[in-house]
């Protein structure tokens, strides 16, 4: 479903699947995901939360729930809910700097670090781990959209433009890079 562009089928048999099997890491963090670049992150929530839950050491587990703080912080932001996203981009870096310490190798945690930086406009914090994420492992699709993500907040769009099509080279079924 997903490789055919179908998302909201592709999320509905993921829900289908954590209904049957509610401790299946895989599908946790493929739903969680999902629902976050679909920016429905409310929903993300709680799947990403499970899977932190259900596996405290797994530093993808660690990583997609900070993802998923960041995103959700800037969905409560973008509704003027300030202090709330306030003290969810806060979480979101303590998750991202635990995944981290679970895994100092893991690209995806410095992305998703990175990311939460730059929502907070700490430029300097963004691009050292953005660029940690790329020296760990320039061909990760999250690590090249979070470059991309960083470089926009930068006000170079050129080079982020780069960064996203970097991103669509690695993963050009992924529909969610090209919104």
């Amino acid at each position: 479903l997903q490789e055919a562009g179908d998302m909201p089928g592709t999320i509905n048999a993921y829900i289908q699947a954590v209904s049957l099997e509610q401790d299946n890491l895989d599908v946790l963090l493929e739903l969680t995901r999902l629902l976050t670049l679909r920016d429905r992150t409310k929903e993300a929530l709680p799947y990403a939360e499970r899977a932190a839950l259900i596996a405290p050491k797994d530093v993808r587990a660690q990583a997609a729930y900070a993802m998923t703080l960041d995103w959700h912080a800037s969905w409560l932001r973008q509704r003027g809910r300030e202090l709330e996203a306030n003290d969810t981009f806060q979480k979101a870096i303590v998750t991202a700097k635990a995944a981290i310490s679970l895994d100092p190798k893991y690209a995806d945690a410095y992305a998703y670090l990175a990311e939460t930086y730059a929502d907070l406009n700490d430029i300097p914090s963004a691009i050292d781990n953005a660029q940690t994420a790329v020296e760990l492992d320039p061909n990760r699709t999250d690590v090249q959209r979070a470059v991309g993500y960083v470089r926009e907040s930068q006000g170079n769009y050129t080079g982020a433009v780069e960064a996203y099509q970097r991103a669509i080279e690695l993963a050009p079924k992924e529909i969610n890079l090209y919104m």
